[in-house]
Formats: C-alpha cells, structure tokens, sequence
C-alpha cells in the first residue's frame, strides 16, 4: 500500500475476520490554520513547548490549535526531555499542503526558501533528537546516568548491568534490588539521596501510593517506584498494601 510512517489510515471490519485497510486523505486547511502552522515552523523546535506556545496565542488562535490537535493535522511529540512538557510538530503530510497552498500564493523562490530553511532544519533536528534518545532508551548506563534509575525486567539483564557497575556498587554509589513486582531496580544513590528527606514528608501524615509520591516528587512513576523499593529495603518505609508505602515504626 505504500504507507509511510506518517500515513493516516483507516481500518474497518467487513466480514467476521476479514479488515480493509484505507489511506485517509488530510482535511483540506483554511488559510488561518495554514497561517498558524507557518508561524509554528518558524519557531525553533525546542522552543514549541505547548505551554510555552500557547502563552503567546491569542484566544482565537488557541481553538485553531486545539483543532488541529484533535483532527491530528498537529501532534504533539512525548518522549525523551520532552516526556513531561511535549513539543508541538508538523505532520510531514501536512506539511506538504501548505507547501501546495503556498505555491499558488508566492514565487518559486520564496516557497523553496520556506521549504529547504525552515521545515527541513526543523526535521532534521527532530530526527537527531529522536534518533539520542531512542539511542539512551535502549542504553542503561546512559538511562542510569540520566534518570538515576533503570527498571529492568529479567536477571540476566540485572546481572549485566550489575556486572558493569561493580565499581560503583562497591563504592556504594549505586544500589540493587528485586522487586516483589518480579522487576529489578538498579538507582544511584545520588537520586535516593535527592528524594529521601521528600519522600518522608510526603508520608508524614499518612500511606501514599508510588503514583501520589510520583506526583508530589513531580517524577515518573517508574522512578517513584524505584526510589520507593530501594528506602523499603533499607528500612526506612513498609509496604502496607502493594504499591502503598508508609514510614516505618
């Protein structure tokens, strides 16, 4: 069927078992939502924080954005340093549209202008982040160093990484423990010692869940859970009930 990876589709069911698969062609834009989307690619990509953006919006331009979201003619990318925040992107097919609509509107030099200086600068920088960070997802001594946890799901896994971090583990910079969850986390101390003081604050008063701790913590639940199953082991809190923690007597 020739589908990129940015293809929009649509599946349905035609007999019990049998699907169809259809290219969806992208709504046409109105020329305000192709003006805001230019303003968008003209603004650089780590700079399309949608908080940050949207402050900069006015009332009428927000429900555009808001639309485009929906109808999926802008995305907005999770992941890596953008996990919490996001950051808005233009579709490569939208892209192409406005691309069309403009060559009716400029000359042949200023839509190349827009197209090799904006859009492609923007792409190739998206593409490199992406490109470190599933990089660093799939690397756990760059995940360790970066997030000061790693959840990992087998022994065989653990040990090698316990293998490589046996310097540091003797050092007492890093720590290690099975979960009762099956999984095994591996945290620097560093980051147990950031949150500790924190985490018994937070369950002063009473149990919390790994998730309420993730969010008083503002950190990813995995690494609530971490931080939670490492003080559990030391002493310093009890599981209550799976995934409550509270102080130790």
């Amino acid at each position: 069927m020739d589908l990129r990876p940015d293809t929009p589709i649509r599946i349905y069911e035609i007999t019990a078992g049998t699907i169809a698969i259809e290219k969806v062609k992208p709504a046409p834009l109105s020329e305000r939502e192709i003006s805001l989307l230019q303003k968008l690619l003209q603004i650089k990509f780590e700079d399309r924080i949608p908080e940050k953006v949207d402050s900069t919006l006015s009332a009428s331009e927000k429900k555009i954005v808001l639309d485009l979201v929906k109808r999926h003619l802008l995305t907005i990318y999770y992941g890596g340093k953008y996990t919490k925040s996001g950051v808005y992107n233009v579709p490569n097919l939208v892209y192409r549209q406005i691309i069309e609509r403009t060559k009716n509107e400029m000359g042949a030099k200023s839509v190349q202008e827009i197209k090799i200086e904006i859009p492609k600068q923007m792409e190739k920088q998206f593409k490199k982040e992406i490109k470190e960070e599933k990089r660093e997802e799939t690397d756990p001594l760059k995940l360790l160093n970066k997030e000061g946890y790693i959840v990992l799901q087998s022994e065989i896994e653990a040990r090698d990484l316990s293998d490589l971090l046996l310097d540091k583990i003797k050092k007492n910079q890093v720590s290690g423990i099975r979960g009762f969850d099956k999984k095994y986390y591996i945290v620097k101390n560093s980051f147990v010692l950031k949150y500790q003081s924190k985490v018994k604050a937070a369950l002063k008063e009473s149990s919390k869940s790994a998730d309420k701790i993730a969010e008083i913590l503002d950190i990813k639940p995995e690494g609530a859970v971490a931080l939670l199953t490492i003080l559990r082991e030391e002493g310093d809190l009890i599981e209550k009930r799976k995934g409550t923690f509270a102080l130790a007597d």
